[in-house]
């Protein structure tokens, strides 16, 4: 049960830090957007 338990908060942190890497690449992408402008 313990290592069910550490699998799921690695695959959640992963999960989760995939999400922040997506956002920033976002946010990068707009403001070369907006500083083109």
């Amino acid at each position: 049960m313990v290592c069910r338990t550490l699998v799921d908060l690695i695959m959640i942190i992963v999960g989760v830090v995939m999400m922040f890497g997506e956002l920033n690449r976002m946010d990068k992408i707009s403001l070369k957007n907006s500083s083109n402008e």
